[in-house]
């Protein structure tokens, strides 16, 4: 078994839809899920693998190394922006914008990037996670910051639309640990976890 700590989005909207690819390649490992919004450092239960975003809030005797790039991306739903188009940052003033209590400062860093201030008292909808956010904005509420790691196959798919490709937030890297522990089936998830985000992490064209 490998017992691996992440947080609840990351195994929503990554993780658990690509765990069927590792258990066929390694039927012999189980792994285990288990969510936490607490740091690495933080967490009390035990386990082999943690992922998070960012290089702070690990413990120094755990073996940490960063495996996926990350860009925010405004998405919304196709039906959505065919009745209100989004053009260029300025569009964004007449739509409601969708973000997470964890990352409630995205849209404030976008719009200094997209050299457009947001609108004084925009409505915004705040959510506890990301994964719910995502799922607002698939359902027409609004427009959401989406790092694009989250994505998943929801661009592909025409669930969601992505009408600024060219205005992207550069976002902190995931990094996984691996506790001083582990289980040596550990090393076999670490080689997967890394060779899938190399091969699958692509950003739609600026």
């Amino acid at each position: 078994m490998v017992r691996i700590n992440v947080r609840p989005s990351f195994a929503v909207r990554w993780l658990i839809p690509r765990l069927p690819d590792f258990v066929s390649r390694h039927p012999e490992i189980r792994p285990e899920v288990v969510t936490s919004t607490a740091a690495p450092e933080d967490v009390m239960e035990s386990f082999d693998v943690a992922i998070r975003r960012g290089s702070i809030g690990w413990p120094s005797s755990m073996e940490t190394d960063a495996f996926l790039e990350d860009e925010g991306l405004p998405v919304a739903s196709p039906d959505l922006l065919r009745s209100r188009p989004i053009s260029d940052p300025g569009s964004l003033a007449g739509h409601v914008l969708l973000y997470s209590r964890t990352r409630r400062d995205d849209w404030d860093a976008w719009s200094r990037l997209a050299g457009k201030a947001r609108v004084p008292h925009q409505q915004m909808l705040q959510f506890d996670h990301l994964h719910f956010v995502m799922q607002a904005a698939i359902d027409g509420l609004g427009v959401a910051l989406a790092p694009v790691s989250l994505l998943g196959h929801d661009l592909d798919d025409g669930r969601l639309a992505a009408p600024l490709p060219q205005w992207r937030l550069p976002l902190s890297r995931y990094y996984y640990g691996v506790s001083p522990g582990a289980a040596p089936e550990s090393r076999a998830f670490i080689d997967w976890l890394s060779s899938t985000a190399r091969a699958e992490m692509r950003l739609p064209p600026g």
